[in-house]
């Protein structure tokens, strides 16, 4: 559907309920606080939800204006709509949502997952989910308010690593933000955000993944982890998988990021940094997760040593 599409599909319902993917990033919760101002502005009802975790430090201090909880349903209004966004599949959300039959709308720039519901706008092309919802709001004939225009802004700089991971010659997104700043978006406290408000535990993990690290198929691959203790041990609040990232992206012939985190119940969550031509959101797909060609995740039951197993040798394939 377009975004005209959507926007007039919005206007047949009063309630609204907006859901993103469990582990939420910037531009997941981005376009959820975005799209529900602009719903509030016309006078709906919105309710937002995430099931978290808010380890990431740009996002911590957003996890009170997040519901938790999914109301019952028999305390659903009648003209209710529930939307999806930054996935594509109402299993990535991590609430229990199984009871809830509501017609259901997507907004996503993920090219993996299967599509569900009775409205969706997904294009893979787009940088963020954040400019999708600007576009919607434009289709209104309206304009980002400044808290919408900043929402759309932090997602789009939290997924291109401000701009660093924007396609080349990507005029449509551009120009999206030329419209923003004449909303008043404010580029410095967003890069401000994004890499400052660090604690002295979250760095001394940085120290810990940095230190474990290791080099594969010539280098092109980089693989480190994280355990449950170390969490323990920093007394951590607050996670900075960020900082790892651009620290070990910078190495030289460093194509793929491997990075494991230790969980609960014998699982481990995996996540992809790619910086070459390799789709990682394609992998997480085949392993049940999801992602893009740039970033991806997912969750595999065993330990660490036997998921970076399984991994390496599905990598030797490509390499």
């Amino acid at each position: 559907m377009t975004a005209l599409e959507i926007y007039q599909s919005l206007l047949e319902f009063e309630h609204f309920l907006i859901l993103g993917h469990e582990c939420p990033d910037g531009d997941c919760l981005g376009s959820q606080l975005a799209l529900a101002s602009f719903l509030k502005r016309l006078d709906r009802s919105v309710k937002i939800y995430s099931a978290g975790p808010f380890f990431k430090p740009e996002i911590h201090n957003w996890e009170s204006l997040f519901n938790r909880k999914l109301p019952m349903v028999e305390d659903i209004p009648p003209k209710s709509l529930m939307i999806l966004l930054d996935c594509s599949t109402l299993d990535r959300t991590g609430l229990p949502i199984e009871e809830i039959t509501l017609p259901l709308m997507i907004i996503d720039h993920h090219s993996s997952g299967s599509l569900q519901g009775e409205y969706s706008m997904v294009d893979a092309q787009s940088p963020s989910t954040t400019l999708l919802i600007q576009q919607i709001i434009e289709a209104s004939g309206k304009k980002p308010n400044s808290e919408e225009a900043n929402y759309i802004f932090f997602g789009f700089c939290t997924d291109t690593a401000f701009f660093k991971h924007l396609a080349e010659n990507n005029l449509q997104a551009l120009r999206s933000i030329a419209r923003l700043a004449e909303s008043g978006i404010n580029p410095n406290s967003t890069y401000s955000r994004i890499n400052g408000g660090k604690d002295l535990a979250s760095q001394k993990l940085v120290a810990r993944i940095i230190g474990r690290s290791n080099l594969y198929f010539f280098g092109k691959l980089i693989y480190s982890w994280e355990e449950l203790k170390d969490h323990d041990e920093l007394n951590l609040t607050i996670r900075d998988a960020g900082t790892v990232y651009q620290m070990l992206q910078s190495i030289q012939h460093c194509e793929i990021i491997l990075l494991l985190k230790e969980m609960k119940d014998n699982q481990v969550s995996v996540s992809f940094r790619s910086s070459g031509d390799l789709d990682v959101g394609e992998i997480a797909h085949s392993l049940g997760g999801g992602g893009h060609a740039k970033a991806s995740g997912c969750t595999l039951d065993g330990s660490i040593m036997e998921v970076r197993d399984l991994l390496l040798e599905l990598f030797e394939r490509y390499f």
